[in-house]
């Protein structure tokens, strides 16, 4: 079972926490070198486990590494560029490289949907706006909506659909077909999909119903609360604290370290025509370039392992109060 997420990373002000998940998806997505993405994809996966736990991990984890795997295949099909032929597929050249980029094209996939489900986790509605509802309350109120009613409305089908299992409504198959073997098994495939549809379709009006329902709760309990009026304060339960302060700091100078070696090209990926890493800012000094490019791995993967640090950090805490007892 996963934690209780009421200390650690997710206890840290949801400014710093939305500012954290926007810069290590950033460099994640726009940023191929595979040194950054192999942290990427570790600290992400590391934070996933601690928040969700082994299992439900493990199962996101199994429809994704396929979906990472066809990612890395589909580029050396269509692309065929590259210096270093492996193979040949249908008269067309398999090039190292291209497999390389594929590569990483797959793990930079695999590290921003691992860091999108710990986000989903961290920040939740309520921090959402608590960040964004003064500077667009009507674009926060509405994104925060939209993002709580997918998962509410999957919940709410579940259960619709379950409770017309239990009533028997559910679709037949052929060999429950009436008759047995009386009628053809075309009969019965039609019937069947007739089934479907009459109880997809009721299942819809069923939702569709209690949509309209719950919409028209949420606008009673809005206008009840006072929304939209002139001079109407809010409660905010989130304060910028010492903690914070430092924890933002440290973010911030593992920021300056990165962002220093990527704008000035220390820290580079290229793949195609050929691999070639870490070619830019020729005219320094190659103590001091080794030197920048070490800090840069070192900031990104303290950045990537931030969140874990917290969390083991308030754990050991609470192990050490719980011992006092």
């Amino acid at each position: 079972m996963p934690a209780d997420h009421s200390g650690g990373f997710a206890s840290l002000h949801p400014a710093v926490s939305i500012g954290y998940f926007v810069l290590v998806i950033g460099v994640s997505v726009f940023v191929p070198h595979p040194v950054l993405l192999a942290c990427s994809v570790l600290g992400a996966l590391v934070l996933c486990l601690q928040l969700r736990g082994g299992r439900s991990t493990l199962r996101l984890l199994a429809g994704l590494v396929p979906l990472a795997l066809i990612a890395a295949a589909i580029n050396p099909l269509f692309n065929h560029q590259g210096v270093t032929i492996i193979g040949q597929i249908g008269g067309n050249p398999v090039t190292r490289e291209a497999l390389l980029y594929g590569a990483a094209l797959a793990c930079m996939l695999v590290a921003m949907l691992l860091w999108f489900t710990c986000y989903n986790v961290v920040v939740t509605t309520e921090k959402f706006l608590a960040v964004f509802g003064r500077i667009i309350p009507s674009l926060a109120l509405t994104v925060s909506m939209a993002l709580r009613f997918v998962p509410r409305y999957l919940r709410q089908l579940k259960a619709i659909t379950a409770a017309q299992r239990g009533l028997g409504r559910n679709s037949a198959s052929v060999t429950d077909s009436p008759g047995g073997d009386k009628y053809p098994w075309g009969v019965c495939h039609a019937a069947n999909l007739l089934n479907r549809l009459r109880n997809s379709f009721a299942v819809l009006s069923i939702l569709t119903s209690w949509a309209l329902e719950s919409a028209l709760d949420t606008a009673d309990s809005m206008h009840a609360r006072g929304y939209g009026l002139p001079g109407r304060s809010a409660y905010r339960p989130f304060r910028f604290t010492a903690r914070d302060a430092g924890a933002l700091a440290l973010i911030l100078t593992c920021a300056a370290v990165v962002i220093v070696a990527l704008t000035s090209g220390v820290v580079s990926a290229q793949y195609l025509p050929s691999l070639q890493l870490n070619l830019g800012a020729a005219g320094l000094p190659a103590n001091a370039r080794n030197l920048l490019i070490a800090c840069a791995y070192g900031a990104f993967g303290l950045l990537c392992l931030l969140p874990v640090l917290f969390e083991l950090q308030e754990e050991v805490a609470w192990r050490i109060s719980r011992s006092t007892i």
